[in-house]
């Protein structure tokens, strides 16, 4: 049976946002402290989701990587690979000693010759900084396989509840705004979130069991 660490790491620390939710319900006849576990439970739902998003495409993508030969791995994942090693061409292309080793590893990768297994190659998981939205979550669901998930009607509610949620979170952060949120509000966001999660979970386990 095929598990995912990533999604069980994700639950467990779900606990703590539906601690502070609890927190939240018994002092709702304080203002003060009801408002403040609201935002805080928000903040941290968007940072265990956002955690757990880069956990799950790595661990994704190394059982890939590890059970995969250069002519079988998924394409998409071969072509985000192609992709990193050429985004790291360009970093070092002042080094000459560490561009070819990184050009002879391009070449393996897309040579001719099988070459099992490949898990010396790296991925790149990681949302680009400052940006944490739908498009970039959408750009990495894509690079990793699942442009058909991204666009079931179901994901797409979850977008514009996620969208609702990360601005929220940007004016708790950024603004040090206190908006008008209810613990009811914050569990409807924490249920689409997981909803968003275990979706995404049986999609990936499934085209795991395919490439077994």
């Amino acid at each position: 049976m095929i598990t995912l660490d990533s999604v069980e790491a994700f639950n467990d620390a779900c606990q703590e946002v539906h601690l502070l939710i609890d927190y939240s319900k018994r002092n709702n006849k304080i203002i003060k402290r009801y408002a403040t576990f609201n935002k805080a439970a928000v903040v941290l739902l968007c940072a265990k989701f956002e955690a757990f998003f880069e956990d799950f495409l790595e661990e994704y993508a190394n059982f890939h990587l590890n059970i995969s030969s250069n002519h079988s791995i998924d394409r998409s994942i071969y072509g985000h690979i192609i992709d990193c090693i050429v985004n790291h061409l360009e970093v070092i292309k002042g080094k000459p000693e560490k561009r070819n080793e990184i050009v002879n590893k391009l070449e393996t990768l897309c040579g001719s010759n099988e070459v099992r297994p490949i898990n010396t190659f790296q991925v790149d998981p990681k949302l680009r900084f400052g940006r944490h939205g739908q498009k970039e979550i959408e750009r990495l669901l894509k690079a990793f396989g699942f442009s058909d998930y991204a666009i079931l009607d179901d994901v797409k509610s979850f977008f514009i509840t996620f969208n609702s949620l990360l601005n929220i979170r940007n004016n708790i952060v950024h603004e040090d705004a206190t908006p008008s949120l209810t613990h009811q509000t914050v569990e409807q966001y924490m249920k689409s979130v997981k909803s968003f999660v275990n979706g995404l979970e049986v999609v990936a386990i499934e085209k795991m069991k395919l490439a077994s």
